[in-house]
């Protein structure tokens, strides 16, 4: 297919080295694009302007993010192009925070337009070098499994947890529910701050930002932690938050690997993480249960 960018329009793209599973070109609405390797033949004229080594790199990136909206100054580089360029890096950070892009080595962002002249390029750069650290993404402010007010300003769809404005992120906005009433939570509109079906609740806890327990008359703000059981589950609340599964997870060899607590991005970031497990070990302990198992194949 011809470079998929129309007469009048402006482009901006982010081409990878990465790991995706995508077919064919995927329109994801709103000027977005993503785009497989081999789906789209680059102009004959820009191994002239890119040089030899850029032009390969964007031939056998496995995978090119676009943003692209149709311009009356397609020829001028302007704001026009930074906004483009910003919100295919938006597309570019979501994917890498979701953790489902695999990506090595930096990647390669070019903009322009698609004028009488044809399709050129105005600015091209070098993105940063990712390096893939576990446990990097536990301080990530997305919660997983969970649901978000939506607004859009700032040129750009934005998310958060409150109708009040705090600690709001951008993203890239693919549905939504609304309008809803000034001053509720997101979790108590969509009715997911329930109680597990047919369970009992163990143990209420109060937790400092570390993942410790909170002394009975020390200050300041905590989070409420409640544990839950099922017939054959263990279910963590973390204070308005959808029920979340907890296990020991074990490999298909049945070796331990240590406690999981489905969807818990969000919440506890960095070393709190492994003191708020053990917080949670230690009173499933104390109440007498016993963990669920549960094997996972991390390789399926």
């Amino acid at each position: 297919m011809d470079f998929p960018v129309a007469l009048g329009e402006k482009y901006a793209l982010i081409a990878l080295d990465a790991g995706a599973e995508l077919q064919e070109p995927l329109v994801l609405g709103g000027g977005y694009l993503a785009v497989p390797r081999g789906a789209f033949d680059l102009p004959s004229h820009w191994k002239e302007w890119l040089g030899t080594i850029r032009t390969k790199a964007i031939e056998r990136a496995h995978l090119v993010l676009m943003a692209k909206a149709a311009s009356d100054r397609p020829s001028v580089l302007d704001a026009e192009n930074q906004h483009l360029q910003q919100r295919v890096s938006n597309l570019y950070w979501g994917l890498l925070a979701s953790g489902r892009v695999r990506v090595s080595g930096a990647g390669t962002q070019l903009t322009g337009s698609h004028d009488e002249d044809g399709i050129d390029v105005r600015q091209v750069g070098d993105l940063d070098r990712i390096i893939s650290v576990y446990g990097l993404l536990t301080a990530a402010p997305i919660r997983t499994g969970e649901f978000y007010f939506c607004r859009f300003y700032n040129h750009s769809w934005h998310m958060g947890l409150t109708t009040m404005g705090v600690g709001w992120q951008p993203f890239y906005l693919g549905g939504k529910v609304g309008p809803v009433e000034h001053g509720i939570k997101a979790n108590d509109f969509a009715n997911a701050s329930v109680n597990p079906a047919n369970s009992q609740l163990l143990s209420t806890l109060l937790l400092n930002a570390d993942g410790r327990l909170k002394p009975e008359y020390e200050g300041g703000g905590c989070s409420k932690v409640e544990i839950f059981k099922s017939e054959r589950e263990i279910f963590i609340r973390i204070n308005d938050s959808p029920p979340k599964s907890f296990y020991m997870k074990h490999d298909l060899y049945d070796r331990p690997k240590g406690p999981v607590v489905d969807n818990l991005e969000g919440y506890f970031p960095g070393p709190a993480r492994a003191r708020f497990m053990e917080t949670i070990l230690a009173e499933i302990k104390r109440l007498g249960e016993q963990s669920p198992k549960k094997i996972v194949d991390d390789d399926g």
